[in-house]
């Protein structure tokens, strides 16, 4: 059920990206912007629908191999700290991390479209 909220969910940009896409995807700066936000979106949204079987496995290698063992080891709610290390840190990091991006995509596309004559230039405040 989740897998399919978020397949609905990425149904938004990629309806816009399909929409105004040739014109969008022009612009070098903004296509960056766009790439990495979709992938680190992409990353967290494909964690999440399969984080039962992932996170646990992929926090225990975060925890000894990185952090070289450095966190209290507990157990909340039937998950120990390696899955909850994932969860929140690495996860919410990643969704950010793609907000940001898809945030800067919109301004820096807007600016871009703006300077080529595409999009009225913008009016300062008063």
């Amino acid at each position: 059920m989740e897998l399919l909220y978020f397949a609905v969910l990425a149904c938004v940009p990629l309806s816009a990206l399909l929409l105004f896409g040739r014109s969008v995807l022009g612009l070098p700066r903004t296509r960056l912007y766009l790439l990495g936000g979709f992938f680190c979106y992409g990353l967290a949204a494909g964690g999440s629908a399969f984080r039962y079987h992932l996170y646990e496995p992929l926090g225990h290698w975060l925890h000894h191999g990185l952090l070289n063992g450095g966190l209290r080891i507990t157990e909340i709610g039937g998950h120990s700290h390696y899955f909850w290390l994932m969860d929140f840190m690495v996860e919410e990091s990643l969704e950010l991390a793609g907000a940001t991006l898809l945030a800067a995509a919109a301004l820096q596309g807007s600016a871009e479209l703006s300077r080529l004559g595409v999009l009225p230039a913008r009016q300062p405040c008063r």
